[in-house]
């Protein structure tokens, strides 16, 4: 971040294009932050600088439409990030080399959108065309096949394929292995995956031996009260309800709740998802009292303007996270 500020006050910098590229780059990295509303608002300057140079018809045009997308996309505004999401695969299959990685995060970030909105077949497809674009381009870094592997995970795990999720999210962590630095902050996230399937699979052994690196990477990689943390207690709960081990789970909801109400945007999707898992976990401890309580928080969340799909109240679930590319 330091260096490309910098970059920003270079006179480099005054060219629209070199401009928007830096502050999109800057966009990129405040969503790996957890910064979701300052990702936001640098794409949205990106993009008014280059409509400002008529720059329009360009590929970084392109980019920079796709980095808003990602910034609304974690946000929880998922129609929104879907509208956007498609106007830079448009432009992009124009202006773009679509055999490059720029156009394969493109296809990503649009395969994102369509997962949580339900479309898991075109979301899939989306995502192994970028895994092919990216395999064969000299300009992909591991880094890139190891989330595409993920992604893939992803999907095929929500499709109910939890074996084949099993062997492509282990070709992710034996790429991340490869990858230095040994502790990157998305083996957290493949991880995160790894521990779905086991409790889908029901290989409780296995996943409980995941459990404390997980945690322990989690608050290290990422921090505290990173958002993304709120996804990773989710399904660490979400595998001790599988287990039927429901004063493990707990905790790790509670903890949720509270970065989800702080650290995400009012009425977000998470949230409420995270809620009613705390109050399906409450209700089954026979704390009954507050798990209406927490119900009663996850309307007030409900009734804030729509952003995507809402969770089934009647049991408590995995939180997909938010692929990155």
């Amino acid at each position: 971040m330091a260096i490309y500020q910098r970059m920003l006050e270079s006179p480099g910098a005054s060219d629209a294009e070199v401009r928007a590229y830096v502050l999109s780059e800057i966009a990129d990295i405040n969503i790996e932050r957890g910064m979701y509303g300052d990702a936001v608002t640098k794409s949205r300057e990106a993009i008014a600088l280059l409509r400002q140079a008529h720059k329009e018809h360009t590929g970084m045009f392109a980019v920079a439409k796709r980095v808003l997308a990602d910034g609304l996309y974690a946000q929880g505004y998922y129609e929104q990030a879907k509208e956007i999401a498609r106007q830079a695969l448009l432009l992009g299959r124009q202006t773009l080399d679509t055999q490059s990685p720029d156009y394969a995060f493109v296809l990503v970030t649009l395969a994102q959108v369509q997962k949580e909105l339900g479309k898991l077949g075109q979301a899939e497809r989306l995502c192994q065309s970028a895994f092919q674009i990216l395999q064969r381009s000299e300009g992909a870094h591991q880094v890139d096949l190891a989330m595409a592997y993920e992604n893939i995970a992803n999907l095929q795990l929500l499709r109910g394929h939890a074996r084949e999720a099993l062997t492509t999210i282990d070709l992710a962590l034996a790429v991340w292995s490869q990858v230095p630095p040994p502790e990157h902050p998305s083996v957290v996230y493949a991880l995160c995956t790894k521990l779905v399937v086991c409790a889908k699979l029901k290989a409780f052994r296995q996943g409980e031996e995941l459990v404390p690196r997980l945690l322990a990477l989690g608050e290290s990689l990422l921090g505290p009260i990173h958002p993304e943390r709120v996804i990773l207690l989710n399904n660490v709960a979400a595998f001790y309800v599988a287990a039927k081990k429901y004063g493990d789970a707990e905790p790790m909801l509670r903890e949720a709740a509270e970065i989800a109400q702080h650290q995400l945007a009012a009425g977000h999707p998470i949230t409420r998802k995270t809620l009613l898992n705390y109050a399906y976990v409450l209700a089954r401890l026979n704390r009954e009292d507050e798990a209406k309580q927490v119900r009663a928080e996850s309307d007030v969340v409900r009734a804030s303007p729509s952003r995507g799909v809402l969770a089934d109240p009647t049991r408590a679930e995995p939180v997909d996270r938010r692929d990155r590319r």
